[in-house]
């Protein structure tokens, strides 16, 4: 696994402004290793030496790990397809869910990367119970009601394609219904 490619995907979520501050974290798995982003840090001026590294039992190798390391775990434990996922408070997805507004999939790109989006009432953040109902979902995409978005994938990459795809979809839905507005 090359580290710089996790670097540079945080550093990608920080300046596309889907996550900010401290929001956000990235993990991936490696056979019985997990690599996760370490609990308050800033994505945007992650290096390699802070990535955090854990087993599947939650067992700290090396670091501080994310305070959603449990939701992270819960993912890899119910599903053997997912090797990456993408948590980010991402703007247009996340005015959406406070609206309680589905994502409507209206672009051929998105109907192509994201099979399912899933949609979680609020959980709080960190919590046994959202890493246990995110875990549940079937979806390769999960909307978390007043908190932000998870996307799943085979590899790093993947995630982090469905989190760009599914805010510009977020987006291009609130546009559309802002020009469908009276008086537009």
């Amino acid at each position: 696994m090359d580290l710089k490619d996790f670097v540079r995907v945080c550093h990608l979520l920080y300046e596309r402004r889907y996550v900010v501050g401290s929001g956000g974290n990235v993990s991936i798995r490696e056979g019985d290793r997990v690599y996760i982003t370490p609990t308050g840090s800033i994505l945007g001026w992650l290096r390699e030496e802070d990535i955090a590294v854990i087993d599947m039992e939650g067992n700290i190798i090396r670091g501080n790990p994310s305070s959603e390391l449990k939701m992270h775990l819960a993912i890899y434990r119910s599903r053997e397809d997912v090797k990456s996922v993408v948590h980010t408070h991402s703007p247009y997805t996340l005015a959406l869910s406070v609206l309680e507004r589905e994502i409507e999939l209206i672009t051929p790109e998105s109907k192509n990367l994201i099979k399912k989006i899933c949609y979680l009432p609020y959980l709080e953040a960190g919590s046994e119970e959202l890493a246990r109902e995110v875990s549940r979902r079937k979806g390769d995409v999960i909307v978390l009601k007043n908190h932000g978005v998870v996307a799943l994938g085979r590899d790093l990459k993947e995630a982090y394609i469905k989190i760009e795809v599914v805010e510009e979809v977020a987006k291009l839905n609130v546009l559309t219904h802002l020009l469908q507005s009276p008086g537009h």
